[in-house]
């Protein structure tokens, strides 16, 4: 370096800067300014790696970004596939037990029924579901009927299979007392019915007697109207065996309900079996009351179908008969193959 300002000094002797002094004050700002260009040479070159770290940095954060878009947040389209398939499966469902039936009560869980609308509705059964699975127990001090049932009337699939078991009860308490059960089995498959005879291994077959077409609604007028001495009129429906009497109560909307002076609406909306019910009650006329040996009753029915879910008569206010459905399926699927009157194997004739 003291070499090169003494060069430097030879050349400024040797030109016009010759007049001009440099002393110990010159040569200190000299190398000032030399150590300042190479401090920034030094910042300069420091720069340049640091931001390319910087750059390399925040691309690998914003590739992490664009990941967790892309696979982490966004959902499986597996999982969307399953979830847009179950609430389809919902949506089936719900529309499977609401649309099948033929003609349905608007505004069920809030409408208010009158007297002729609820006797019409369990008057007309038929026209208010396709298909009913279930069972019930009919109880009195005489038997113990217990029945399970599948029915459809979907046209062309026409049929029903009633399992039924009675058990009877002695009534003459001086006796040893004595069961007697009977287990039988009724198959209707549109055009004949068959009977098993389950503990004697017979069987019946007989061709259906009433029409498995259904007709139109039934009126009150239809009802009494139309014979002479004022009975109501027989309305016949697809066999149904003792499921009939939860399924059809036909006899009941006729007889007990034929007088409105005779019964009331005790509530528009109650809930059995997680199904909207009105509950109705009243007394007998003198030749149901010798009948049924009861005095008054008491019916939970369905009020989207008018199916007799319940009923209880009573006598001195206590239970003499009663039918109780344990379950109810409306509008599902039924096996078609129990409506077949194949002969099971084992089984003979009863002539």
């Amino acid at each position: 370096m003291n070499e090169k300002l003494k060069d430097l000094r030879k050349i400024m002797i040797s030109t016009e800067l010759r007049d001009v002094k440099f002393g110990n004050k010159n040569k200190e700002y000299v190398f000032k300014s030399i150590n300042s260009t190479k401090k920034k040479h030094r910042r300069v070159n420091d720069w340049i790696p640091r931001s390319l770290s910087i750059v390399m940095i925040s691309g690998f954060i914003f590739a992490s970004l664009v990941f967790a878009k892309e696979y982490i947040l966004k959902p499986d389209s597996s999982q969307n596939s399953h979830y847009s398939q179950s609430e389809t499966n919902e949506r089936n469902m719900s529309s499977d037990s609401t649309d099948n039936t033929e003609e349905e009560i608007k505004n069920e869980d809030s409408e208010v029924l009158t007297k002729e609308e609820t006797q019409l509705l369990m008057l007309n059964t038929l026209h208010h579901f396709k298909t009913a699975k279930g069972s019930f127990i009919n109880e009195s001090e005489n038997y113990k009927e217990t029945v399970e049932y599948q029915v459809s009337l979907i046209k062309d699939e026409i049929g029903s299979y009633i399992k039924t078991n009675v058990n009877m009860k002695n009534q003459d308490l001086n006796e040893e007392t004595k069961k007697e059960e009977t287990d039988r089995t009724e198959v209707f498959d549109g055009e004949k019915i068959l009977q098993l005879f389950n503990e004697s291994k017979k069987y019946q077959v007989a061709a259906a007697e009433v029409p498995s077409t259904r007709e139109n609604k039934i009126t009150l007028e239809e009802v009494y109207n139309q014979t002479e001495d004022g009975s109501p009129v027989y309305r016949a429906h697809p066999f149904a065996g003792s499921a009939a009497s939860s399924l059809y109560p036909y006899e009941m909307a006729t007889n007990f309900l034929k007088d409105h002076d005779k019964w009331e609406i005790e509530k528009q909306s109650s809930t059995l079996l997680d199904k909207n019910v009105i509950i109705i009650k009243g007394s007998l006329n003198d030749d149901d009351s010798d009948k049924y040996n009861a005095s008054s009753f008491r019916f939970w029915v369905e009020r989207q179908t008018g199916i007799l879910l319940k009923m209880e008569l009573y006598k001195d206010d206590q239970v003499v008969e009663s039918l109780v459905t344990n379950e109810l399926e409306l509008n599902k699927t039924i096996d078609k193959n129990k409506f077949s009157i194949a002969i099971p194997e084992g089984y003979t004739l009863d002539k």
